[in-house]
């Protein structure tokens, strides 16, 4: 009995002890699991993330420049053209080919066409209005008057207009002086400026013979005075080096390294000096050059407003209006005393009215005669150039038929050369100069150049038409693109362009920011809103509340927007 209650006790516990066992091997294997799964968390979702590449702001120098394009037009052309309807049997040349005045362009023969029945028909109804003109002619000066009134009130106008010319010529003079003035004060300025950039560059090359008499001198000094030193500290360490090898006595070897020390407290006071000196003067340049800057800028503001101002001026001249003013009268003298003398009587009258009808009849013998010679015309004809040139266009082929006064063909004339037009905004214009050449783009060639030569309003829209001046080998309608740089500053904050974006809210950067989390860094895209002060075809000069050595999201493998995590190209 008793052995029993023993072997069911023993047995109780076994089974306890195996569901402790089991339950701890569980427990075990859960934690496992879960360590597992906590350490390859932040890998697992890492790998998800969007990778991004990063740029550290910087500062530096930026040089923004124009870009555009525009077709090549040519200073002046000329059309050919061909009186009467004749067939075209030849055609000599074709778009873009050379010609030498005197070259054979068409052949044409000539053929029956509407030419010699519309003219007449004009004959018959000049003979027609000839005739009328016999049986009745109005005795009536309502023509007359009408000129007389008309002629009066062109006058008035006119007299009117040159009192607007002789205040806009002295405005365009007043203009004109002052656009004089601060060009001056713009090229001593620059000179001033690149002066003071020259001494920024003595003072970091220890240039010191560059720097102005004012400064020089000192720091000449200053320098011989390093140079002195640094041979006694050197003479100085020799001596003790050669007294220890020497295996001097003590009291020797103290004296030499007493002498080394204190030659050594002359050697870095003098740096300190020499330092100090140019710190100090370089400020004293760095202010200077900011305030020429900023004098620049507001020169080139004020020239290009001048400029402009200018530009809009478009009444002619008052000697001009005077000469039209001159003419007017005389018309008006020539229309009053001609209506006086035909109402002196009616001999005259009769007499105007004969030479209206010698008019007419002469119109009408005139008309005969063309009638006569384009039934005269037959035959080949060849159409000649007159000048020599470049063909733009050809407008016919061959078996047509041509039409009087429209145009065969088009002829750049090379000699007078070729004008390229590009739109530009008005902030652009403002740092480009006429004068300025720019660099051709597509320049394959290498012999094309091209100079801005005017600067003036779109009667379109906004926008700026910058004129260029194109010599080389160029025609009429190649496209030319062009780049002009627009000047060079420095800037406190620069980033990659393309990692600036653009949104309703305006312009911004994407910078990354971390947190500190108990699996280590978690990195997270932050917008910063930017204001884009210039650009070149690689970086942005931008202001914002970005800080030296923020790091800029230059690109990333997915979208990404504001507070997402992100993950760092390895």
């Amino acid at each position: 009995m008793n052995e029993n209650i023993i072997n069911t006790n023993e047995n109780s516990a076994e089974i306890h002890r195996r569901k402790r066992e089991i339950i701890k091997t569980i427990l075990i294997i859960f934690l496992v699991a879960l360590l597992i799964l906590t350490f390859f968390q932040n890998t697992i979702v890492n790998k998800s993330l969007p990778e991004i590449a990063t740029e550290t702001c910087k500062s530096g120098s930026l040089t923004e420049r124009f870009r555009g394009s525009g077709i090549i037009e040519a200073n002046q052309f000329y059309e050919v053209t061909i009186d009467g309807n004749k067939t075209i049997d030849v055609i000599n040349i074709k778009s873009g080919k050379k010609v030498e005045k005197g070259d054979v362009l068409f052949v044409l023969n000539a053929e029956e066409s509407p030419e010699l029945e519309e003219a007449e028909n004009i004959l018959s109804s000049l003979e027609l209005d000839y005739r009328k003109s016999l049986l009745t002619v109005p005795n009536s000066y309502a023509n007359e008057n009408l000129q007389i009134k008309n002629a009066k009130a062109d006058l008035q106008a006119l007299i009117s207009r040159k009192q607007s010319a002789v205040l806009q010529a002295q405005a365009i003079k007043n203009a004109k002086e002052k656009l004089n003035t601060v060009n001056s004060s713009l090229n001593a300025a620059s000179s001033e400026l690149s002066e003071y950039q020259t001494y920024i560059i003595a003072l970091d090359t220890n240039s010191f013979e560059e720097l102005s008499h004012e400064y020089s001198g000192e720091f000449i000094a200053l320098n011989n005075n390093l140079t002195k030193q640094e041979e006694i500290l050197a003479n100085k360490k020799n001596t003790l080096d050669e007294l220890i090898k020497m295996n001097a006595s003590e009291s020797e070897i103290l004296d030499a390294e007493s002498a080394y020390n204190e030659a050594l407290t002359n050697q870095t006071e003098a740096l300190d000096a020499l330092d100090a000196k140019k710190n100090t003067v370089r400020d004293i340049f760095v202010n200077k050059i900011r305030e020429l800057e900023t004098n620049i800028s507001s020169y080139n503001a004020e020239i290009s407003s001048l400029e402009n101002q200018i530009s809009s001026y478009t009444e002619a001249s008052p000697e001009e209006i005077e000469m039209l003013i001159t003419e007017k009268e005389r018309e008006l003298e020539s229309l009053i005393v001609n209506l006086d003398e035909a109402k002196k009587s009616d001999d005259i009258n009769k007499q105007i009215e004969q030479l209206n009808l010698n008019s007419k009849k002469e119109a009408v013998d005139k008309q005969r005669e063309v009638v006569n010679k384009i039934k005269e015309k037959s035959g080949t004809v060849e159409i000649v150039s007159k000048y020599s040139g470049v063909v733009s266009n050809v407008f016919v082929k061959v078996g047509e038929t041509t039409l009087p006064d429209t145009p065969l063909a088009t002829i750049d004339i090379s000699s007078e050369g070729y004008t390229l037009k590009i739109s530009a905004s008005p902030d652009k214009t403002k740092k480009i100069k006429v004068g300025t050449e720019a660099e051709i783009v597509n320049n394959w060639s290498g012999d094309v150049s091209a100079v801005v030569t005017e600067i003036k309003n779109d009667n379109i829209s906004k926008d700026k038409i910058i004129t260029f001046n194109v010599t080389g080998n160029v025609e009429s309608g190649d496209s030319l693109s062009v780049s002009i740089p627009c000047g060079t500053s420095k800037y406190d904050t620069i980033v990659p362009k393309n990692a600036v974006y653009e949104d309703s809210n305006g312009k911004f950067v994407m910078i990354l920011n971390f947190k500190n989390t108990p699996l280590g860094n978690r990195y997270y895209a932050e917008r910063v809103a930017v204001e884009v002060l210039a650009s070149d075809d690689i970086s942005s000069a931008v202001s914002g509340l970005l800080n030296s050595g923020d790091y800029i999201i230059a690109n990333s493998s997915k979208p990404i927007k504001p507070g997402d995590q992100v993950r760092i190209k390895d």
